[in-house]
C-alpha cells in the first residue's frame, strides 16, 4: 500500500492497530478532525503490529517514545506538525476530504512507470536500514533494474506495448498538426536556404553574388520582393509537410507495431529497438518521398523564381510542367530525394532513440519536460548534416528546365543527373559548394525537428490521457 487516508471520527479512529496499518503505508493524508495515536499502553500492552519499529523511523525515537509511553491521541494538524502525516486537509461536508486527496495523489503515481515506482520504494526502504554507502549500492542496483526495462524507454514514436495504442486518426491528427505549425513558423528560413542552394556564385562577402550572408539576404529579399516573399511556395510547402510527415509517421507507427507484435524483441531490447527504428524510419521516408515529390518540385520552383514570375498559380504551374516536361518533370530530383530522406529520417529516429537513452543517464530529471524537443532537435541537425549534399542536389535538379525564371539571380546550370550535379558542383564551386545554405538549413533542421516532435509527442500523450480517463 502506498497512500492511506485518515478521516474523521465518523469513519473510525486511527488508534492502536489502525494507526499501525497507516504507518505501513508510504504516504499518509489526514483530515483536520482525524484522531491518531498508539494507545496500547493504556491497556497494559504495547503496540504489536509494527508500531514500536515504524513510528520511530518516521518521526524520530524521542517523539515516538513520548507518544507510545503516554498513549496520547493527536488530531490531524498535530500529526502533520510532527511529520506523522504528509498532508492535512480541511474536512468537507461529505467527510471524505482526505480520501479525495489520497485519490488525487494515487492518480499522479499511477501515471508514472510502474517498475520505476516499485524500485524507488525498494531503494528508499532498504536504504534506510543500512549505512549510506550500502544504501547507495542498493540504489545503484535498483537503477540498473529500471535502466534496461521497457518502462524506462520512453519513446515519442514507435510501437510500445506498455502504452495505449493510438488510432490511425489520432496519429494523422497529431502528425498533421505538428507539421503545419512547424512549417508555417519556419517557412522564411526555408526560402533563404533554397535561394542559397540554387545560387551558383559563392555565398560570402566581397563578391558580386546576389546573396552573400544570411542577414544581407533577408534584407535584400524584403527590399526587392516584400515581406510576403518569405512565404513563397508556402501552400505547396504545407501540403508537402502534411502529406510527407503524415505518410511517414503513419507508416512508421504501423510497421513498428506489426513488427513488435510478430517479433517482440524489437520492443523489448533497446539495441534491437534502435536498429528497428533506423530501418523502418528509412522505409517510411521512402514511401513518403515517392508520394510527395511532385509537391516538392512545385514548392522549390515557386520559392526559386524571381520577377517577373513564370508561375502565377499552382494550377498554371502544374499545366506548364506537364506540357513542357511531361510527368518526369514532377519527379525531378526523386533519386537524391530518396537517398536524402531515407537515411535522414532513419538517422533522425535512430539518433533520437540513442539521445533519449543517454538522457536518462544524466542527473537532469527535472528537465524531462524538454527532453523530446531538445533530443529531437539535436537528432535532426546531425542527420541533416550527414546527407546535406543530396539536399542541395535535389533542389538543383528540381529546377532543371526552369532556368528562365532563375536568370536574374545569377548563373544557371543544367544537370543531367545526380552524379553530374554533384561532380559539377565540386568542379566549379569546390567541395564547400555542396554545403551552400548549410547555416539556415541547420537552424531550420533543429527548430523543425524540435517543434514537430515536441508537438507530436504532446498531442499523442494528450490522446492517451483522454483515452485513459
Amino acid at each position: 500500500m502506498i497512500v492511506v487516508n485518515i478521516e474523521s471520527e465518523r469513519s473510525g479512529l486511527a488508534l492502536g492497530g489502525g494507526l499501525e496499518l497507516a504507518l505501513a503505508c508510504d504516504i499518509r493524508i489526514a483530515a483536520q478532525t482525524a484522531k491518531l495515536g498508539l494507545t496500547e499502553t493504556k491497556l497494559g500492552i504495547i503496540p504489536g503490529a509494527g508500531g514500536t519499529q515504524r513510528l520511530p523511523r518516521i518521526i524520530g525515537p524521542p517523539k515516538a517514545k513520548e507518544l507510545i509511553y503516554t498513549g496520547r491521541i493527536l488530531n490531524g494538524q498535530q500529526a502533520y506538525e510532527i511529520r506523522l502525516v504528509n498532508e492535512v486537509v480541511k474536512q468537507n461536508e461529505q467527510l471524505n476530504a482526505a480520501y479525495q486527496r489520497s485519490l488525487e495523489i494515487a492518480q499522479e503515481i499511477v501515471q508514472q512507470g510502474p517498475l520505476a515506482v516499485r524500485m524507488a520504494k525498494q531503494a528508499i526502504n532498504k536504504g534506510l536500514e543500512v549505512d549510506l554507502q550500502t544504501g547507495l549500492e542498493v540504489e545503484e542496483g535498483c537503477y540498473d533494474t529500471v535502466l534496461t526495462s521497457e518502462d524506462r524507454i520512453e519513446d515519442m514514436v514507435g510501437y510500445d506495448p506498455e502504452k495505449k495504442n493510438l488510432t490511425s486518426s489520432q496519429i494523422l491528427i497529431a502528425s498533421t498538426t505538428a507539421s503545419f505549425t512547424s512549417r508555417f513558423l519556419l517557412q522564411p528560413i526555408d526560402v533563404i536556404k533554397i535561394r542559397f542552394q540554387l545560387q551558383i556564385e559563392p555565398i560570402r562577402n566581397l563578391t558580386n553574388s546576389k546573396y552573400r550572408t544570411l542577414f544581407q539576404s533577408i534584407r535584400l529579399i524584403h527590399y526587392e520582393e516584400g515581406l510576403r516573399a518569405f512565404w513563397k511556395g508556402h501552400i505547396a510547402a504545407q501540403v508537402l509537410s502534411m502529406t510527407f510527415n503524415s505518410a511517414q509517421m503513419y507508416a512508421f507507427e504501423k510497421v513498428t507495431k506489426q513488427l513488435g507484435e510478430i517479433f517482440p524483441i524489437t520492443t523489448s531490447s533497446p539495441t534491437a529497438k534502435t536498429i528497428t527504428h533506423f530501418v523502418i524510419g528509412s522505409l517510411a521516408a521512402s514511401i513518403a518521398v515517392i508520394s510527395c515529390q511532385p509537391t516538392d518540385v512545385l514548392r522549390t520552383r515557386f520559392v526559386g523564381q524571381g520577377e517577373p514570375k513564370i508561375y502565377h498559380s499552382y494550377i498554371q504551374a502544374i499545366s506548364l510542367i506537364w506540357t513542357r516536361e511531361g510527368y518526369h518533370g514532377f519527379y525531378r530530383g526523386l533519386i537524391p530525394a530518396i537517398i536524402l530522406y531515407a537515411p535522414v529520417s532513419a538517422l533522425t529516429f535512430g539518433f533520437y532513440e540513442l539521445f533519449n537513452r543517454a538522457w536518462d543517464h544524466l542527473p537532469i530529471r527535472k528537465f524531462d519536460s524538454i527532453k523530446h524537443g531538445f533530443n529531437g532537435g539535436i537528432a535532426g541537425v546531425l542527420a541533416k548534416f550527414v546527407v546535406y549534399p543530396f539536399d542541395l542536389a535535389k533542389k538543383r535538379l528540381e529546377v532543371v528546365k526552369f532556368e528562365e525564371a532563375r536568370s536574374k539571380f545569377g548563373q544557371t546550370r543544367a544537370y543531367s543527373g545526380l552524379i553530374n550535379c554533384l561532380s559539377e558542383t565540386i568542379r566549379h564551386e569546390g567541395f564547400t559548394g555542396l554545403y551552400k545554405g548549410m547555416t539556415p538549413s541547420l537552424i531550420k533542421a533543429y527548430l523543425s525537428t524540435a517543434i514537430t516532435l515536441g508537438i507530436y509527442d504532446s498531442i499523442c500523450n494528450r490522446f492517451r490521457q483522454i483515452s485513459s480517463d
